[in-house]
């Protein structure tokens, strides 16, 4: 008897932005020491563990595979804890 929530494709573009390509252009801007090997792709996976941080979403709505994921703009604090800013 709850009230029915429904977010659109725009509305969760808007609340998870960027791309795992684009979170990856931001750390190399932003940290000193980021590296593109098997920390970061660990702290990828607790990111996507989170759902107020990533989105899960089909390529194509009709076929269950490919999946991507979307990240929110808040996964630079998760990325803070990990490499030094510049």
């Amino acid at each position: 008897d709850g009230i029915k929530v429904s977010l659109s494709e725009e509305n969760m573009r808007q609340r998870f932005p960027w791309t795992r390509q684009e979170v990856i252009e931001k750390c190399k801007t932003r940290y000193s020491d980021f590296k593109q090997n098997q920390t970061m792709r660990d702290i990828f996976k607790e990111i996507q563990a989170n759902p107020k941080l990533s989105y899960q979403r089909r390529l194509y709505p009709t076929k269950p595979r490919p999946m991507t994921y979307l990240y929110s703009s808040n996964v630079l604090q998760e990325f803070d804890k990990h490499y030094t800013k510049s």
